[in-house]
């Protein structure tokens, strides 16, 4: 994490032999990270943390770095915590991230969910339940990754994780 341990040249040396990119909860990097793109080891891609992101920042940030190809969406709405957003906020901001995408030929990244007792909106959400209520809600957004948290401590839970939403309705 960004705000906690910087990334400094020796670490991003460290990590560049298997990581390609790296982001850090904003529309922008900070600090040494700023400095990623020009080495070409990694690159930074910006996240849309919830529906209160810096535009303006974000648009200067891309304009002045073309080779950023994605785009994320937001983190964890269905955690109050973190961008605590239900379904329907997060289908009425998602077309601002679909212009985005438009003006800058970026791919984007569905909303990043995970499991929580949390509530947002007067109910806990499983992250299927709010992705199959965002989709509902806005069966034609541009969604061209699905992302998953997985903090489970087995290497299985991944695979689990993912394909049961994937799979869920094909059988």
């Amino acid at each position: 994490d960004e705000k906690s341990q910087p990334l400094s040249d020796a670490v991003v040396d460290k990590m560049a032999p298997g990581v390609a990119w790296v982001y850090n909860w904003g529309v922008a990097p900070t600090g040494d990270a700023l400095l990623l793109a020009a080495d070409g080891q990694m690159t930074f891609v910006p996240m849309c943390w919830n529906a209160g992101y810096d535009e303006a920042k974000l648009r200067n940030y891309l304009s002045t770095h073309p080779n950023v190809k994605v785009l994320l969406g937001f983190n964890e709405p269905n955690f109050s915590a973190q961008s605590n957003m239900t379904p329907q906020q997060a289908a009425e901001a998602w077309p601002r991230l679909e212009q985005l995408a438009r003006d800058y030929g970026l791919e984007l990244v569905a909303p990043a969910l995970n499991f929580t007792a949390e509530r947002v909106g007067g109910r806990t959400w499983s992250p299927y339940e709010w992705l199959d209520e965002f989709f509902r809600l806005y069966p034609t957004a541009q969604v061209d990754y699905l992302a998953l948290h997985c903090y489970m401590n087995y290497s299985s839970s991944n695979t689990w994780f993912a394909t049961e939403y994937i799979y869920k309705d094909l059988y």
